[in-house]
């Protein structure tokens, strides 16, 4: 009985610490998206003159960060409440997707990033679309999530290198070209 509740308890542990790391990546998200949307010292965002696009990619955020929080309370909830959880969770999910389409549709329109990275958030919130419908079967389970899953991390990782990087090439290659001199 004590390894059975050791076991019970690790279960949780890693369930709560996933669920919390999930949620501090679900925050740097916000925090990322409110920089994309507003941008920094006054200057346009991804989203160009569109409100429609800033508040598209500001519900987004708020919807990735609602679905992580509420990910992390639910190894306390009773069953009825788990219920209630997963249709929230579910109507969060829902609202994220169509604010990522209309977001990704803004930023290509308003074309204020340019070259693959314009198109990159489109394709990101298509896949995010396509992956999303064909997941889901009638009853509301998911097919094949795992792979959908990997590819989506692996396009979030590319387009949060693109943006961190966009704008930065001519600095990048001075600092290539002292770092091979001094090399």
């Amino acid at each position: 009985m004590a390894v059975a509740l050791n076991y019970s308890l690790l279960n949780d542990l890693s369930f709560i610490l996933s669920s919390a790391f999930s949620l501090v990546s679900a925050l740097i998200l916000m925090l990322a998206v409110l920089i994309l949307a507003f941008s920094i010292r006054h200057e346009t965002g991804i989203a160009g003159a569109s409100k429609s696009g800033k508040v598209a990619l500001v519900v987004f955020g708020i919807c990735t960060v609602g679905k992580d929080a509420l990910n992390l309370f639910s190894s306390t909830m009773t069953s009825d409440v788990v219920r209630v959880q997963s249709d929230v969770s579910f109507a969060l999910s829902v609202a994220a997707l169509v604010s990522l389409v209309v977001a990704a549709i803004s930023v290509a329109k308003a074309g204020v990033i340019t070259g693959p990275l314009r198109w990159g958030v489109v394709v990101f919130g298509a896949w995010s679309a396509i992956t999303f419908a064909l997941n889901l079967d009638p009853a509301g389970t998911f097919l094949f999530s795992s792979e959908a899953y990997v590819m989506m991390l692996l396009l979030q990782i590319a387009l949060g290198i693109g943006f961190a990087l966009y704008g930065r090439e001519q600095a990048l290659r001075r600092r290539m070209e002292v770092f091979n001199q001094r090399w």
